[in-house]
């Protein structure tokens, strides 16, 4: 084992609460890691509970944040585990037990799961898991799984789930990544119809569409109305 696995095994027995302080003062990671004489990817990485800071990062990161020790780390439990339903089918391949990455989302209080190779099938690393299955038997849509998390319950319920077939929604996912440390856009790209379907399902909380109602002449209002009857959503204009 090396090192740098160490840490992360140490890290991964505690709970820290450095973002949550972080953000009551209304600092970004980058002001922060100034402040303290760290870098962002340190912040980063120890708010991920990757990395378990040395006594004297520490104690720079309570000075700044002027709180004690205690209210930033605690004890963890060894297993932080959550159940939620499966959108899409979760399938092992051949005789593999290795557990399968996912993302986790909340939408209209329900816990939705999906494979990250699922939302994007072409480059699936590209996109952070959330946690991991590892059941080594097939589930199908709607079945309900047990997730181990990989990442904090907070930063998994501040990511947008959107979609749609627009490149923009992976532009705006890309945009936030670098220049935002708060919010995250996790872009399932398909057709504007199965993105209304989605949306209706409670699978998704944007859609990016472009219909156009050959009746009206009229782009995408028409068609919300018939496809989205009873459900309440604002419409935001991105472009003409």
């Amino acid at each position: 084992m090396t090192f740098q696995e160490q840490q992360r095994g140490t890290a991964s027995t505690f709970s820290n609460h450095l973002k949550a302080f972080r953000t009551q003062r209304d600092l970004s990671q980058g002001e922060l890691a100034v402040r303290a004489g760290v870098t962002r990817q340190a912040i980063s990485a120890i708010e991920s509970n990757l990395y378990l800071p040395a006594m004297a990062v520490a104690l720079r990161l309570l000075a700044v944040l002027d709180c004690h020790v205690d209210d930033l780390f605690s004890f963890a439990p060894a297993e932080n585990l959550l159940e939620g339903s499966l959108i899409g089918d979760l399938l092992q391949t051949g005789t593999s037990t290795h557990p399968i990455r996912v993302k986790v989302a909340t939408v209209r209080k329900r816990t939705i799961v999906r494979s990250v190779a699922d939302l994007e099938e072409h480059l699936p690393y590209t996109v952070s898991a959330d946690g991991y299955v590892s059941e080594t038997c097939n589930r199908q849509s709607g079945a309900r799984v047990r997730i181990k998390l990989s990442r904090d319950r907070e930063t998994i319920q501040r990511e947008i789930s959107v979609a749609g077939c627009d490149p923009a929604i992976c532009l705006v996912g890309e945009h936030l990544r670098r220049h935002k440390d708060r919010t995250t856009v996790v872009g399932r790209t398909m057709g504007s119809t199965d993105a209304l379907q989605a949306l209706n399902h409670g699978e998704v909380h944007i859609v990016g569409i472009h219909l156009l109602d050959l009746t009206t002449g009229k782009s995408n209002l028409p068609t919300l109305r018939r496809s989205c009857n009873g459900l309440c959503y604002d419409v935001v204009t991105c472009a003409t």
